[in-house]
């Protein structure tokens, strides 16, 4: 029975002896656990964790990521009781201790009572002094008793107790910490299992960092509901790098169901070449469902993917539009099984359907006086259902979460007449240009269809400037300054064609 994050843990030692979890690192490096070795290490890092104060209840900080003693004491946090505070450490590109202040603002007002001792999360702590070293804890235990006899017992916990809190995104502000229940995660992942048809006799590889809502419920929880046969987490950095050596372990380990964000369809598309996929007799044939999802999914994007890789067996119709959000624990539509992509053009743009409401949830579309909106018109998305939270960290950010028990999620979007959504943007990236409504969205996927923009690095927002409300254009073109000339034509000519200034 799985009524709780305790028993998909706690579970993991009734695994098949032969299925196991390969983590690999941003060398290409493996690390392979039984599943039943690695339940025992669960235990050995939660008799550590207990004897270092760590109790049933404790808020603790730390940055999941397939190091295996960073998820076995996650994992343990979870055996225990605690709740961990699932949050990034430095991006590529960000200094070493990038990311202190946001974790001090947790120890300081979010109730934590430790962190993690990771450098991705406390690097330069010693210069800085943001943290107190006594909140800091040593994940790694200094030995492992392979007896583990003295572990503590699991944890006695509800379905509405608090497991464990996730980040929105926070593109434009301050992450928001999302409470998730045992009931929201159990029932989200209960729903990605069933809707990717997932089996004990399978396998699966992933690359998308834990600490991301899609990595950590896509990849690392719906992978512990059936502990299958040969589960493969890839650094994201291996990936980054290497996009080979994603689309390489599908092939090689006859993976029938995988979940990424656009982009990373686009990186394999322009990254990988035909001669790699030739050497490494790439066989996508075993592959059923590929969900695409976490970001705006573009169908140039699907097409290109499709074009390229159906030479090495993708079949017509495993690409999945998916929707979803932290403050739903994750998946919230997706299409029927075998559907084919399907389109429409709303507002000079081509949006695709992410499918339909999964599970218990239910959807409307809601207009900017309160009411639903017609079949067609864009809204705001709102939702109900088992998955989505009682509400963020800071309680004052709750007030606008909420109407009548709907979550408001900010997103527009429409239904067609057969219940399909399709998402069209957010409600904050909004423009209105005398009194016209354009979307940001819009402008950068026109944007990026130019040679002289890369993909991901165009944005488009508006500053009111004079008591007028201008569009504003940020990115780095490639090339000469000319470029930036042709972009102001291409949102005048796009402004023009819905009919604006």
């Amino acid at each position: 029975m799985r009524r709780t994050m305790v028993d998909l843990v706690d579970r993991m030692q009734l695994a098949a002896p032969d299925h196991r979890l390969t983590m690999v690192d941003a060398r290409g490096r493996s690390t392979v656990f039984p599943w039943r070795d690695l339940h025992r290490k669960i235990l050995a890092h939660a008799t550590w964790l207990a004897a270092s104060g760590i109790k049933q209840g404790d808020r603790v900080i730390v940055c999941p990521t397939n190091d295996p003693d960073v998820l076995a004491s996650f994992l343990a946090l979870f055996y225990l009781g605690a709740i961990p505070f699932c949050v990034s450490g430095a991006q590529l590109g960000q200094s070493p201790g990038s990311q202190l202040p946001f974790v001090a603002s947790l120890l300081d007002k979010g109730g934590a009572r430790a962190i993690f001792g990771q450098t991705e999360l406390v690097a330069r702590n010693d210069e800085e002094g943001m943290i107190d070293p006594e909140y800091i804890i040593d994940h790694v235990p200094s030995s492992l008793d392979s007896d583990v006899s003295a572990a503590p017992s699991r944890a006695e916990v509800s379905e509405d107790d608090l497991a464990f809190v996730q980040f929105s995104s926070g593109s434009t502000s301050q992450p928001k910490g999302v409470r998730i229940s045992h009931r929201n995660a159990i029932e989200n992942v209960r729903i990605l299992v069933e809707v990717s048809r997932r089996h004990p006799d399978e396998a699966g590889v992933a690359w998308l960092p834990l600490y991301h809502d899609m990595g950590l419920i896509a990849t690392l929880f719906a992978t512990l509901w059936h502990y299958p046969r040969d589960a493969v987490i890839l650094n994201p950095i291996r990936f980054l790098l290497q996009p080979i050596s994603w689309i390489e372990g599908i092939s090689r380990t006859r993976a029938h169901a995988a979940i990424c964000p656009n982009f990373a369809l686009d990186l394999c598309t322009d990254r990988i070449r035909r001669q790699q996929l030739r050497e490494h007799a790439i066989d996508l044939s075993c592959l059923e469902y590929l969900f695409v999802g976490a970001e705006p999914v573009r169908p140039s994007t699907l097409q290109r993917f499709q074009e390229k890789f159906e030479e090495f067996g993708l079949g017509p119709r495993v690409l999945c539009p998916v929707y979803g959000l932290a403050e739903a624990t994750l998946v919230v539509t997706a299409p029927d099984p075998g559907e084919a992509i399907i389109t429409r053009t709303i507002d000079g743009i081509e949006v695709p359907s992410v499918g339909r409401p999964l599970g218990d949830f239910q959807l409307r579309i809601v207009d900017d006086t309160g009411r639903d909106a017609e079949t067609g018109e864009i809204g705001e998305v709102w939702l109900k259902g088992s998955s989505v939270t009682a509400g963020y960290l800071d309680e004052s950010a709750n007030e606008r979460l909420f109407s009548d028990g709907w979550l408001r999620t900010g997103d527009l979007g429409t239904l067609d007449e057969e219940g399909r959504l399709y998402i069209t943007g957010r409600l904050k990236d909004l423009i209105i240009i005398n009194g016209k409504n354009y979307y940001a969205h819009d402008i950068v996927a026109e944007l990026e269809q130019l040679p002289f923009f890369e993909r991901g690095k165009v944005h488009v927002f508006s500053i009111v400037c004079d008591d007028t409300e201008r569009v504003v254009l940020l990115s780095v073109p490639l090339g000469k300054m000319t470029p930036a000339v042709k972009a102001k034509i291409k949102i005048f000519q796009h402004l023009v064609k819905k009919g604006g200034p």
